[in-house]
Parts: C-alpha cells; sequence; structure tokens
C-alpha cells in the first residue's frame, strides 16, 4: 500500500514518493520481461548447442563407419592377394617368370634376345 501525505490544503505533498513506487514496479516488469527474454535466448542458445553436438556427433559416428568400411575393403584386398595364385606369365621371355631356369640360364635367353645383332654385325 502507497503512504501519501497531505498538506494542509489538500495538496500531495510527496508525489515523488508515489512516482518512485510506480517506476520501481515498471523496472520490475522490465526485469521480469529482461528475465524471460534472457532464459529464452539461453534455453535457444542450449537448443542449438545440443542439435550442433548431435550433428557433429553424427558426423563423427559416420567417418568411423567410412573409415571402417575402407579399412576392411583393404583387408579383403590384401587377404585375397595372399591367398590367390600367382598368374603364369605366357609371355616369350619373362625375366620374372621361374620357367626360364628349364629353359638353360639368363645369358643363353639374353643372347637370344640379342642375337640377331651379332648376326647383323657379321655382315658387315
Amino acid at each position: 500500500m502507497v503512504h501519501c501525505e497531505y498538506a494542509a490544503n489538500g495538496k500531495l505533498l510527496n508525489n515523488n514518493r508515489i512516482s518512485s513506487i510506480l517506476n520501481n514496479n515498471n523496472e520490475t516488469g522490465s526485469q521480469r520481461a529482461r528475465a524471460s527474454t534472457t532464459a529464452t535466448a539461453t534455453t535457444t542458445n542450449t537448443a542449438t548447442a545440443a542439435a550442433t553436438t548431435t550433428t557433429t556427433a553424427t558426423t563423427i559416428a559416420t567417418t568411423i563407419t567410412t573409415v571402417t568400411i575402407t579399412a576392411t575393403a583393404i583387408a579383403t584386398i590384401i587377404a585375397t592377394a595372399l591367398t590367390t595364385p600367382a598368374t603364369t606369365h605366357t609371355a616369350p621371355f619373362d625375366p620374372l617368370d621361374n620357367s626360364m631356369v628349364h629353359n638353360n640360364n639368363l645369358s643363353e635367353e639374353i643372347s637370344k634376345l640379342f642375337s640377331f645383332l651379332k648376326s647383323q654385325d657379321n655382315e658387315a
């Protein structure tokens, strides 16, 4: 309750006090509005942070899955390569082909490759 003081002529003496009380009430209302706005903004920021965290977690999970799939694929390729027999060579002369040992030795095979040069040399 607001206490008002009046002069003998009936005029209000403490008009400033009433004004001050009214202003305080308005400020209290403003403070409530600001607090409500701040709470709403904080809730929105928290929700945004939670959504960002969820998105980041999903991205990380997807990346881990991709890396796992890639690692599995590489492991499968390596395992297959280790168990698959080597392809036999069909070229007339292949330095990596072990059957060359059965065809005499490396120097003879090289001689055969360059034999045409020897025949040209003899003709000159």
